[in-house]
């Protein structure tokens, strides 16, 4: 009973909340509106983003961690971007955190003897990019349109949410096609294990000493178990970028009655990246030995991919605090099997400057002193 009656009260709330939804008198009501501002090419010339949450996932490491984008408007054709980001803590970047914990090798020092740990030496690189895109506009074109304009109104009666409405006021809109050139340098903490078990390949040492793809330690005195190494290493990855974008934006201001000043200030950009590495650098295995030397073992032979792509979008606002955010999807270059990523970004705030304020002055005409009337 208690159960059905619970049900009851439950209906009855949801029922009355969509009725005060759907029930909306904005909904049917018109707007007034008085247009303050129309101009598209009236926008920053600079644009700073912190970004307190970057995440990157991808099947060669996962970050969680904060970055710093910038936009600077050269001219009407001309931009670039820049881009930093990198793990917050160590413990924050999976690769690197697993590289520290557990990195090293099993060797057997004879047959029936208790295999041994060799931990690696190597000095693992945290999760970091570092990226300059320059943005040249091949089409530029403004068009008379509309623009979509969100109402806020809250509600004072008991059972009715704030709610959202819209309107569609006429603006301007212009769209910019151009192509991108830029340059990238991409570090990270990577695991060898599958990539050597899919290429088929092992490592060897100067003593002849092999780590074999199936994660077994040969050497002169016995053979550990299968699947017992654990190898990580470095990879730097030095990217030019080639590509286009598309820009949509939208700087229209309003002044709506009962709604004060409104705004649809838009700048949203998607873009298409070809990725290429002429260098990709592995650091070599080091494995420290009982007697306190290094053995290391050279990465050369494994096969890397040079070649990837991305595709994404960021949105920014033109104004000076907001926020705004933006993603990508693709595959880096780096070890052969691996690379396919994607990458979130949230950007609070978002700051926007005019980097030349100067402004037209017309001279007022001279003002002319009262006549004093006779008998005055």
């Amino acid at each position: 009973m208690v159960r059905i009656v619970l049900w009851l009260v439950f209906g009855v709330v949801v029922s009355t909340s969509a009725r005060a939804q759907l029930s909306n008198p904005l909904s049917n009501r018109v707007v007034n509106y008085k247009t303050v501002f129309d101009d598209p090419y009236d926008l920053n010339q600079l644009w700073i983003n912190l970004n307190p949450i970057s995440v990157q996932a991808g099947s060669d490491n996962v970050s969680l961690g904060y970055g710093l984008q910038t936009r600077i408007m050269a001219s009407k054709s001309l931009q670039f971007v820049g881009g930093f980001h990198t793990s917050y803590t160590p413990a924050t970047d999976i690769m690197g955190n697993s590289a520290r914990a557990n990195a090293g090798i099993k060797v057997s020092p004879a047959p029936g003897r208790q295999e041994q740990t060799y931990r690696q030496l190597n000095t693992f690189n945290p999760f970091t990019t570092i990226e300059l895109v320059a943005q040249y506009a091949v089409y530029d074109a403004e068009k008379k349109g509309s623009s979509v304009i969100m109402l806020t109104s809250q509600k004072s009666r008991v059972m009715e949410f704030t709610t959202a409405d819209e309107i569609v006021v006429d603006s301007r809109r212009r769209r910019v096609v151009g192509v991108r050139l830029g340059l990238q340098t991409f570090s990270s903490t990577v695991s060898l294990n599958k990539p050597l078990e899919k290429q088929g390949l092992w490592l060897t040492a100067a003593d002849g000493t092999r780590l074999t793809s199936d994660g077994r330690t040969i050497t002169a005195t016995g053979t550990s178990g299968p699947y017992r190494n654990q190898l990580y290493t470095s990879l730097r990855a030095n990217t030019i970028a080639i590509g286009s974008s598309y820009q949509l934006i939208r700087n229209v201001a309003i002044k709506a009655d009962k709604f004060g000043n409104l705004a649809n200030n838009i700048l949203f950009t998607t873009f298409a990246d070809l990725l290429v590495a002429p260098d990709i650098t592995l650091d070599d295995i080091r494995v420290g030995q009982p007697n306190g030397s290094a053995q290391t073992y050279s990465t050369q032979g494994v096969f890397v991919r040079n070649v990837g792509f991305r595709a994404g979008a960021d949105v920014v606002y033109n104004q000076e605090l907001h926020a705004s955010f933006g993603g990508e999807v693709g595959v880096r270059p780096g070890l052969r099997g691996q690379g396919f990523y994607f990458a979130g970004r949230v950007s609070f705030p978002s700051l926007g400057f005019k980097l030349n304020r100067r402004r037209l002055a017309n001279a007022a005409p001279a003002e002319q002193p009262a006549r004093v009337l006779p008998g005055q």
